[in-house]
């Protein structure tokens, strides 16, 4: 009798179906640049799926929602990438509690490559213009060099190797005053700089 009701439970154990996930990702675009690519992979698969955006775009604010079946886990890898070529990855999302806002944070290492166009609209000449990235804790070399910024004039910086498009702008005039615009997009936004942006003195 044991050995039956045995075999009985090894057999249901054979044909009982292995845990899946089935549910679903919704996926925003919280950029101001339309994703051209997007890949939902699961966390354990070595390669990306294939790409859920062909002949399409996902339009800055736009939400797509992916549905997942037949997976082990809820557990995701997500990477897209925007019309300027910037590539968005998040690794490990467990899609069964929350959802995806795409943003600058999620900016693959080392992925952003840019430039910004700096105006001068201070009424002075700036003598020195620093740019850094928001992470950064000292302000990077002075640009200009041994050049000037003159009162309407505007200077294109090329912006290579960062982690995201983040960055704080920090210039000097020639009358001694400094002025300072925190945390710039550089992906979306140029910058004037005036006199409302002049540092204020202890």
């Amino acid at each position: 009798m044991k050995n039956s009701m045995l075999c009985i439970l090894l057999s249901l154990l054979a044909v009982a179906p292995a845990f899946a996930f089935d549910g679903y990702v919704d996926i925003t675009n919280g950029t101001n640049v339309p994703m051209e690519t997007l890949f939902v992979s699961h966390s354990d698969a070595e390669t990306w799926e294939e790409n859920l955006l062909p002949g399409d775009v996902l339009a800055p604010g736009e939400t797509i929602r992916v549905d997942l079946e037949g997976y082990p886990d809820s557990r995701f890898d997500i990477r897209a990438e925007d019309q300027d070529g910037l590539i968005y990855t998040l690794w490990q999302v467990d899609t069964a509690v929350e959802d995806v806002i795409l943003n600058s944070q999620h900016l693959d290492s080392d992925s952003f490559s840019g430039y910004v166009d700096v105006t001068n609209r201070t009424g002075s000449d700036i003598l020195h213009l620093y740019i850094s990235h928001e992470n950064s804790g000292s302000w990077e070399e002075d640009v200009l060099g041994s050049d000037m910024l003159e009162e309407g004039e505007t200077v294109r910086v090329d912006i290579d190797g960062y982690p995201s498009s983040v960055f704080d702008i920090h210039a000097e005039d020639d009358a001694g005053g400094s002025y300072t615009v925190w945390n710039v997009d550089v992906a979306y936004d140029d910058v004037t700089i005036t006199a409302e942006d002049q540092d204020q003195n202890p």
